[in-house]
This record gives C-alpha cells, sequence and structure tokens, in this order.
C-alpha cells in the first residue's frame, strides 16, 4: 500500500538528480584539492579520522573537510614554515583555535566559513604579527582570508556571513561609527585590509608575506586600532 509519507517517482527522480549532483561537486572539489596538494608539493597534514570524528552527518562532514584542505593548501602557500598546524578539529557550540591545534568549529550548513577563519588562527598565531599591538588584528586577518577563500569557492551561493561581509565593503564608512564589539574587532578591520590590497587575494598574499620580514605597525598602517 502507498502511504501519504512516500514521495511520487517524479519527486524521486528530482532528489535523485539532486544526489548526483552533489556526488559530482565533492567529487570535482576532492580531485581539485589532489591537483594543489601536488602543485605546492605537499599532503594533507591533519587526516579525515581527526576531523570532526565524532559528526554523524558524513555529507556535511566530507563538505567541511573539503573546506579545510583548500584552507591548508593556500596557507602553506603563503609561507609554510610560519604556522602552527592543527591536531584536531571537532564539533562544537563555539569556534575556538587552541594553541595547541585544536579547533571547535559550530558545524551549520550555511556557515562553512568559519573553517577558514579559525584554520587561518594558525597562521597568524605562528607568524610575525602575533606580538604587541598587533595582536588586536588577529581576527580580521582571519576574516579577510575567510573573505577571499568564500568569494574564491562559495560565491554564488554566498552564506549570510558572505553577504555581509559585501554589504560591509560597498559602506565601509558606516561602520567606523558602530560601537558594536563584533564590528570593531573582526568586521571593520577586515573591510580595512581586503580594502587595502584592492580586493585582490594574490595582493594580500604579497602583503602577508612581506608583513613577516618587516611587521608593520598595522594600527598606525590602517589608522584604525581594533578592541
Amino acid at each position: 500500500m502507498i502511504t501519504s509519507g512516500c514521495v511520487s517517482a517524479k519527486k524521486y527522480e528530482a532528489l535523485e538528480a539532486d544526489l548526483g549532483k552533489a556526488q559530482g561537486e565533492l567529487s570535482a572539489a576532492r580531485g581539485e584539492i589532489i591537483t594543489l596538494l601536488g602543485a605546492h608539493g605537499c599532503a594533507p597534514r591533519l587526516p579525515l579520522s581527526a576531523f570532526l570524528p565524532e559528526w554523524p552527518d558524513p555529507a556535511i562532514r566530507d563538505a567541511f573537510y573539503t573546506a579545510f584542505q583548500r584552507a591548508e593548501v593556500a596557507i602553506d602557500a603563503l609561507r609554510p614554515g610560519d604556522r602552527i598546524r592543527p591536531t584536531l578539529v571537532r564539533g562544537s557550540g563555539v569556534a575556538l583555535w587552541h594553541v595547541s591545534g585544536v579547533i571547535e568549529i559550530p558545524v551549520q550548513s550555511d556557515d562553512i566559513g568559519v573553517v577558514y577563519h579559525e584554520a587561518f588562527h594558525g597562521a597568524f598565531h605562528g607568524s610575525a604579527l602575533h606580538r604587541g599591538d598587533n595582536e588586536r588584528w588577529g581576527e580580521g586577518l582571519c576574516d579577510t582570508f575567510r573573505y577571499f577563500m568564500e568569494e574564491r569557492y562559495h560565491s554564488t551561493t554566498p552564506s549570510p556571513w558572505l553577504v555581509q561581509a559585501r554589504k560591509a565593503l560597498a559602506e565601509p564608512d558606516v561602520l567606523r561609527s558602530d560601537s558594536e564589539t563584533v564590528i570593531r574587532r573582526y568586521v571593520l578591520p577586515m573591510v580595512l585590509i581586503v580594502k587595502h590590497v584592492d580586493t585582490d587575494y594574490a595582493t594580500f598574499a604579497a602583503s602577508w608575506r612581506r608583513w613577516q620580514d618587516e611587521p608593520p605597525d598595522l594600527s598606525k598602517l590602517f589608522g584604525y586600532t581594533p578592541p
């Protein structure tokens, strides 16, 4: 007997098509990661067994792991020696990076960019900028990396975070008068950095490398001091 809870053949075919498309995109992404890793002469440092090891949804876990590998390749291409490598990524109710290399992330399908932000903390904390007043720019730099990675890989289906980041970049002057801590510590520093490099990742990468050799006073450079 067919009950009201069953789907029609047409609906079932549509669901199968969607699943096939998602699997194809994931396969292509994995192929891209392998190509990128080979191009940079490195291999994934964190095995899948140490990435969300207890997460029950394999599709979301795979998508987040793909994003994590993209972040790893990009960070290694910046300055592979100047970073603290991740040792474990686990699901949590908060987003946190620990000096031990443990990363906690809230796993939500529309917030995959949190992987990019937290992964870049390892680069920042291992860099020449992780000292003195430049420490204030850590969250802004991590959001800058997140912005470029989301624009590169998720621009056609932007997350709510990327939508807001685009709005902030379009109206940067409005942010300076905002008293909200998250704006002053994360968003405005990101906007200032992205504008400084003309919204170009290659320019940001070149600036990052230069800043490791000759660390500037970032607050003086940008005319702003994050809280």
